[in-house]
C-alpha cells in the first residue's frame, strides 16, 4: 500500500470537487492565519478532540506535523476559485480498532470553519476522499467516527452512507480527562463499489 500511495504523490495531490477544492497545506502565514480563525474558536477544536489554538504560531506548529507526518495525508479544504482554506480533513493511517489480517483501512477526520456550516461541504469533501480511497488506492475499509455531543459531526457521516458499527468509552485527553463516548463508522470497499458502481460510474449489477 505504501508503495501505491507514493506512486499516486498523495502529499501533493490536489483534489477537485464541484464546489470544493482540497490542496495540501502550506508553511505560509495565510494558511495559519485561515487555521487559526476556526481553530480558535471552542466550536471547533475540543469537539474534535484537540486543544484551542491560541495563536496563529499554534496553527503553523500544526501545519508542519502535518507536512512532517508520513503515515496521514492532510487537505486544506478550499472553496473553488478562493484559495483560503475554510477547513481541513485528513485520511489517517489507523483504525478504531484492530484491522483483519491483510486489510488495508484508514480513518477519516475533518473539520469546517463554523462560519461555513450547514453547507453540506463536509460530506462533498468526505466523499472524494473515499473515491480516492476505493477507486485508486484500493483500501478495504475506511472508518470515521465523532463524540456523542458532536451532533454535526454526526449528522456529516450519516450523510456520507457510514454504517454504524460500534461506540466506546474515550478519555479526552485534552479535555480534562473527561470520559466520554465515541462512535464509529465504516464504508467497506465491497459496499462501496456496489452502491456507487466502480470507477466509471456505472452501477454494478
Amino acid at each position: 500500500m505504501r508503495q501505491k500511495e507514493q506512486a499516486l504523490d498523495l502529499k501533493h495531490r490536489v483534489i477537485t470537487t464541484k464546489r470544493l477544492v482540497l490542496r495540501p497545506w502550506q508553511e505560509e502565514i495565510s494558511d495559519a492565519e485561515a487555521m487559526f480563525e476556526y481553530a480558535k474558536d471552542p466550536r471547533v477544536g475540543p469537539y474534535a478532540g484537540w486543544r484551542v489554538h491560541q495563536s496563529v504560531n499554534d496553527s503553523m506548529t500544526t501545519i508542519r506535523k502535518f507536512k512532517a507526518d508520513r503515515s496521514t495525508y492532510t487537505w486544506a479544504i478550499t472553496l473553488k476559485g478562493e484559495d483560503r482554506p475554510i477547513g481541513s480533513i485528513g485520511l489517517h493511517n489507523r483504525t478504531p480498532r484492530r484491522s483483519l489480517f491483510r486489510r488495508d483501512e484508514r480513518e477519516i477526520g475533518f473539520v469546517l470553519n463554523p462560519e461555513y456550516w450547514g453547507n453540506a461541504y463536509v460530506p462533498e469533501a468526505v466523499n472524494a476522499l473515499l473515491k480516492l480511497s476505493f477507486y485508486e488506492l484500493g483500501l478495504d475499509a475506511v472508518w470515521c467516527g465523532h463524540y456523542e455531543f458532536n451532533k454535526n459531526s454526526r449528522r456529516a457521516i450519516e450523510k456520507c452512507g457510514f454504517d454504524p458499527v460500534f461506540k466506546r468509552e474515550e478519555i479526552m485527553f485534552h479535555q480534562n480527562n473527561e470520559l466520554v463516548w465515541a462512535y464509529y463508522y465504516r464504508w467497506t470497499r465491497k459496499d462501496f463499489l456496489r452502491f456507487f458502481g466502480d470507477f466509471d460510474g456505472e452501477q454494478q449489477k
